[in-house]
């Protein structure tokens, strides 16, 4: 049988097709007050916040109610991190949208931003293609 390699992982499994890819994205959930549920990815390491304002949009699968919709599009809530769970993500869970990162030029950042990113914070972005970082053991 033909090695298989793994396109989430690299690992090769030379017993099966089917391996079952234990790399879990490091991926958190923020809870909003109101209901909704952000989705994010690491791309780069440092620190996170606990709480972030709300990013969800209201879609034709989930509406927002129109108060609690604020100028920009976005809930107007706040929401709370899931602490990274180390798990894979629940199949009711929509793929991240957001994802947090270490931008390159310092000097085109708010003064603010800037000294946060420079004490190892990092910055939310809507996802892009970046590679995700993973949590540094499997599950078994």
């Amino acid at each position: 049988m033909t090695p298989f390699k793994c396109h989430k992982c690299g690992e090769i499994d030379h017993a099966s097709d089917q391996h079952e890819c234990k790399k879990i994205p490091l991926e958190n959930v923020y809870v909003c007050e109101y209901g909704c549920l952000n989705v994010t990815v690491d791309v780069d390491v440092g620190v996170t916040p606990f709480m972030i304002k709300c990013v969800r949009r209201s879609t034709p699968e989930r509406p927002l109610i129109p108060n609690l919709t604020g100028p920009d599009g976005e809930c107007i809530g706040t929401a709370t991190s899931a602490l990274y769970p180390m798990a894979a993500r629940p199949p009711h869970l929509q793929e991240p949208t957001h994802e947090w990162y270490k931008p390159e030029d310092l000097a085109i950042l708010p003064p603010e931003e800037a000294a946060h990113v420079k004490q190892g914070g990092l910055l939310m972005r809507p996802r892009t293609k970046a590679e995700p970082l993973y949590h540094k053991e499997k599950l078994k």
